[in-house]
């Protein structure tokens, strides 16, 4: 079953509710619920091995099954999601309904998965529902899939591609009426009638059918306005439930110590069944509302939300310190947006916000107006305090504190995002300029992973350059200073030569291969040289990252750079050095690896790497004696090479 709906329909509340049911009465295999703002929930990497886990605890006959395929291929969650979903999946669930003594399979098991839309990789929203389809065709296993989201167009068309008889289709934008709404609401006062703290101010037939009918109007079909609106009004902190009723109800902002004025429901006009115009209109107020209750508080607040959205590993302690503010103001102020946020003291993240609409409405401008997260001012004064952290890099280095390092770590990482999103002010000027980029750039201590070192260095220089010109020239004049002296042991070493000559194939025709195998056969074949590269400028480790957008543009830096006419000769890869690579590859590749020419890494090799060398080389005697000793090796690079007087000189 497809169950689709717009944005606060309800969608997730009722995959929860029949999650919960279901794994009542033992009919539920697994669940999974993507979240757009969880690092581990954004994507389908944790899909497979969440779900079989699940599987293998709900059924634990299953386990040796499971087990049995981890065992025969330890690498089976580094394979696609396909090659997991059927070996991890679905063939133990296959095995087991074959076993002649089983019986736990002899009812459907329902595998719930919730919010697809929310992953972030659309490709792979489609892919999913292509797997779940194409199980459901080629399997006869008693399985059945919810699969929950918005109904987004190309979800649509990949569920519009399959036999009808197979899916079933609920839209709850159609389904749900303004019954089940009141229902909710009626349901919501009675227990706050019942059972709130002040209970005894509240009169028995409050609130009114007049006001009950307002709520449900302006709700529009989303259940999201009707729980925000009643955990608004349900708070236990100050003021009471019926002046903050009035406040939803008027929209008015709460002033403490001023009794709130009588309320008069005014009549809404609306043509009947007429569809309404701007459903996010009312909870943007609603929202907006709730966020004015900060007052003078409020852009501190919004920076607070910045952090724990930017960064949802950190700790409830974290805002406090970084912005500089007295221990617990964080969670006083946190406090006041419970209606909306789901704060969690020990797990993380620490904070989230209850619906994705209450981000979404953070995040577009047009919506929040004056709450917008993204304001460029906010994130000029995240990135000034982050500026003034990694000016203090002793203070601050993973050597120290736990709480020191989560500080520079996070001022390393999230300093390029501030910035992108910044304004350039005289205060945000002079602390860029205060910063000594090169020794940030030299210090290997405060960047131990080279993928913190790679993001760092590409998303500072990006971000400069969208600020302004003549800074972004400063920057790069650090940069220079940092690649062109680690040069000298990388033109040392035929290895990291050969790395560099790597560089500028993949930089000049083929960025395809990013993530190709020699990186691999450099370290096996010299392991000294990963120490080396590790502590200077990571191209092996840029090189091997597949199609990483961060190592391309890494390496792309390099390679500018090496190419400027301005840098010196003795710099630059010549073409004794390209003699050099070219006969470290053909020893590397065919004598140390021993690859077959038909092999895809031997027609990688021949096909990309090794003509672009031979064309860019000066003639080798090495390179020469290596083809009459190996004519074949030869021949096998010219069915593919354009650089037919170069074959021919070696022939």
């Amino acid at each position: 079953m497809w169950m689709k709906g717009s944005a606060g329909v309800g969608k997730s509340a009722l995959a929860q509710t029949l999650a919960e049911r279901r794994a009542a009465d033992g009919s539920l295999l697994a669940t999974f619920f993507f979240y757009r703002f969880d690092p581990s929930r954004d994507n389908i990497n944790c899909l497979v091995a969440t779900i079989a886990y699940q599987v293998s605890i709900n059924i634990p006959e299953l386990q040796d099954f499971i087990n049995e395929e981890l065992r025969r291929d330890p690498l089976i969650l580094r394979r696609s999601i396909q090659t997991q979903f059927r070996t991890l999946i679905i063939r133990p669930l296959e095995r087991l309904t074959a076993s002649t003594s089983s019986t736990l399979l002899n009812s459907a098991r329902l595998i719930i998965i919730d919010g697809l839309d929310e992953c972030l990789d659309v490709e792979a929203q489609t892919h999913l529902v292509e797997i779940i389809l194409d199980v459901l065709q080629s399997t006869a296993i008693p399985i059945k899939f919810l699969v929950s989201s918005r109904p987004e167009w190309h979800l649509e068309a990949a569920f519009s591609n399959y036999d009808k008889k197979l899916l079933f289709h609920l839209d709850l934008d159609k389904v749900f009426c303004n019954d089940d709404i009141l229902i909710f609401f009626q349901d919501k006062f009675e227990e706050i009638r019942r059972s709130h703290p002040s209970r005894a101010t509240l009169p028995p037939d409050w609130p009114n059918p007049d006001i009950l009918s307002t709520l449900v109007r302006n709700a529009s079909g989303q259940f999201v306005y009707a729980a925000t609106v009643m955990k608004y009004v349900g708070s236990t902190r100050r003021p009471p439930p019926i002046s903050r009723l009035q406040t939803v109800l008027g929209m008015r902002e709460y002033k403490p110590g001023v009794s709130p004025p009588i309320y008069i429901l005014q009549p809404t006009y609306r043509e009947p069944n007429k569809q309404f115009e701007a459903p996010f209109a009312t909870l943007d107020t609603l929202y907006s509302t709730i966020l004015s209750a900060a007052g003078d508080d409020a852009g501190v607040l919004l920076d607070i939300l910045c952090l724990g959205f930017n960064y949802p590993d950190m700790d409830s302690w974290f805002p406090d310190v970084f912005l500089s503010l007295e221990e617990g103001e964080t969670q006083l102020m946190i406090g006041q947006l419970a209606s909306v946020l789901t704060i969690q003291e020990i797990r993380k993240p620490w904070i989230q916000a209850t619906h994705a609409s209450f981000g979404e409405f953070l995040r577009d401008v047009s919506r929040s107006k004056e709450y917008f997260l993204d304001a460029p001012q906010r994130h000029t004064r995240l990135a000034i305090r982050c500026l003034e952290i990694l000016k203090h890099p002793d203070q601050f280095a993973s050597v120290n504190g736990y709480r020191e390092s989560q500080l520079y770590k996070y001022a390393h990482n999230y300093l390029p995002d501030h910035l992108r999103h910044g304004e350039l002010t005289g205060e945000l000027s002079n602390s860029i300029a205060e910063l000594s980029i090169l020794e940030i750039f030299n210090d290997t201590r405060l960047q131990p992973q080279p993928n913190d070192f790679i993001r760092f260095i590409v998303g500072y220089i990006e971000s400069i350059k969208t600020l302004d010109q003549g800074i972004h020239a400063s920057v790069m004049k650090a940069f220079r200073e940092y690649v062109l002296p680690s040069l000298d042991q990388y033109y040392s070493n035929e290895g990291l030569t050969f790395a560099i000559a790597m560089m500028y194939i993949i930089c000049e025709q083929k960025p395809k291969l990013m993530g190709s195998p020699t990186g691999g056969w450099l370290a096996n074949a010299t392991p000294d040289i990963l120490g080396i590269d590790e502590a200077s400028l990571r191209l092996l480790y840029a090189s091997r990252r597949g199609s990483d957008r961060w190592s391309v543009a890494y390496m792309n830096l390099i390679h500018d750079l090496l190419r400027d006419p301005d840098v010196e000769s003795k710099y630059r890869m010549d073409a004794k050095r390209f003699a050099t690579s070219t006969m470290f590859a053909l020893e590397l590749a065919f004598v140390k690896e021993n690859l077959d020419n038909d092999s895809g890494a031997g027609r990688t090799m021949n096909q990309h790497i090794l003509p672009y060398l031979l064309e860019k080389a000066e003639w080798s005697q090495e390179v020469g004696d290596f083809f009459k000793r190996y004519p074949e090796r030869l021949e096998a690079i010219a069915k593919y090479s354009k650089v037919t007087d170069v074959i021919a000189r070696y022939r």
